[in-house]
């Protein structure tokens, strides 16, 4: 997961695999796995367009196959509790400068810690954020 500057105080958020639209995999704690499509989302749960410099928290809806942006923690916690996955957690950039650094070993942390199901690409990140 990363954010892209766009223009102006405007970002886009890409949800992947192993690289940009590229598909990801989730399991569930009974060992079964989901493909999970890569997305860019460029608005948030509210319909607004992502912001620059601004911290979201990412869930996954199955029922809509979509990922969702929250600007509100709480939003995000509740849409958890009604059965989106946890994806992870990003600050927006503000320029052209790549990918904030502690963004792998934060989304590490969210992803899968009270969901039914884990992200495996988030799982591979955080273990090299711990090696470097």
């Amino acid at each position: 997961m990363d954010s892209v500057f766009l223009s102006g105080t405007a970002d886009k958020i890409q949800i992947y695999g192993s690289s940009p639209g590229n598909p990801y995999m989730a399991w569930k704690r009974d060992q079964t796995t989901r493909t999970i499509p890569g997305q860019t989302l460029t608005t948030d749960s509210g319909g607004t367009a992502i912001q620059v410099s601004t911290n979201y928290w990412v869930s996954y809806d199955f029922n809509q196959a979509t990922h969702v942006a929250w600007l509100n923690y709480n939003d995000f916690v509740q849409a958890v509790g009604r059965g989106q996955m946890r994806v992870g957690f990003v600050s927006t950039i503000s320029e052209t400068i790549g990918l904030y650094p502690p963004l792998y070993l934060v989304a590490c942390i969210f992803a899968g810690a009270y969901s039914e199901y884990s992200v495996e690409s988030e799982k591979s990140a955080c273990h090299k954020a711990w090696i470097n």
